[in-house]
């Protein structure tokens, strides 16, 4: 970056690397930072990241984003908050959402019997292959066949199925 260079002179990428280091810098408790890696490359978006996370063990401070890059940013992050049509619709700690998202796999039939009355956040199907999404504890006492896997949804599938209207097309 040209440090001589006036603020709207520089470019997208160097004016959001500019107000990355402000709100880095800036003696505070709580950043809020809104899609803080608009514009970036996938190099500076990763040196952020590791910025963040310094800084945060560092400084202590509360840093609250808002952003739609979810893989991206998910390592770094302890709390996490889904908003719906305005309502917080989950809230908690990371480790702690993420103990309760499944994706059940296996033939349709097997699958849609094992997810009954289960919280099926979201579905794919490919041929007689489904794909249920389930947030919420599973049944211990329900037995699972040996043609459907169990597997941890990872919190940015959790986030598209939790904000996906189920059978609208967006």
């Amino acid at each position: 970056m040209d440090l001589n260079q006036k603020f709207g002179k520089l470019s997208t990428g160097y004016r959001t690397i500019f107000k990355l280091i402000v709100s880095l810098c800036v003696p505070v408790k709580y950043v809020f930072l809104d899609e803080p890696v608009l514009g970036l490359d996938a190099n500076h978006r990763e040196l952020f990241y590791r910025e963040l996370v310094d800084n945060y063990v560092k400084t202590g401070k509360t840093f609250v984003i808002s952003t739609h890059l979810i893989e991206e940013i998910a390592n770094s992050l302890e709390h996490v908050f889904v908003i719906r049509d305005g309502q917080i619709i989950v809230d908690g700690d990371v480790e702690d959402v993420l103990e309760n998202a499944y994706l059940i796999s296996g033939p349709v039939k097997e699958v849609e019997q094992y997810t009954s009355g289960l919280n099926v956040i979201g579905q794919e199907t490919l041929g007689n292959i489904q794909g249920n999404y389930v947030f919420g504890e599973l049944d211990s006492e329900r037995i699972l066949p040996d043609t459907v896997t169990v597997e941890k949804m990872d919190l940015q599938k959790l986030f598209i199925n939790l904000t996906n209207v189920r059978g609208q097309k967006k």
